[in-house]
């Protein structure tokens, strides 16, 4: 076939399929569908953010301040800085005024001692590092709650407590 060939003729834009009734849209309740679904997503979001409203606004500017520094200083991936997320769990365990955040300062310790390995030379203070990273993970296990409230942070911590294991393993 040249490259100048005719094209097979195309039908009309206005010509309705034979099976189509003139003026009837092909599939109107899929319209009814994706309104109603679109309501329901917009409004489950509507109460997720209720419900982190209704948590936030229990805390003070301290802590919220004080968790997003936390936050800010694990993200940093290689420029990372354990020794300061240390230094700030300590005043958050001397401070009575961040409370919600004592929960989790047992975790994040936890992990900044595991950062902190990374860079550690001494085997003999890596794993005394180490230990006490578990002994850490090992105490929020403890203070974890069960069930579906913590079951996120609880994975998180026994994923992190067998990096910690293996990490060991491979110092001895």
């Amino acid at each position: 076939m040249s490259k100048f060939a005719a094209r097979p003729e195309t039908p009309a834009a206005d010509a309705q399929p034979p099976n189509r009734r003139p003026g009837r849209q092909p599939w109107p309740h899929l319209a009814v569908v994706a309104v109603l679904l679109i309501s329901c997503v917009v409004s489950e979001c509507r109460r997720a953010i209720a419900r982190e409203d209704a948590a936030a606004a229990n805390r003070t500017a301290l802590e919220i301040s004080t968790e997003l520094l936390l936050d800010r200083l694990v993200e940093q991936g290689d420029k990372a800085m354990p020794d300061v997320v240390l230094w700030v769990l300590d005043r958050v365990d001397a401070d009575d005024s961040l409370m919600s955040l004592r929960r989790s300062s047992r975790f994040r310790r936890g992990a900044a001692l595991v950062a902190l390995t990374r860079r550690e030379i001494d085997t003999t203070k890596k794993s005394k590092l180490l230990e006490q990273s578990l002994k850490c993970f090992d105490d929020f296990l403890a203070a974890a709650p069960d069930g579906a409230e913590g079951g996120d942070e609880r994975i998180t911590t026994l994923v992190e407590r067998g990096s910690v294991l293996v990490e060991r393993a491979r110092i001895a």
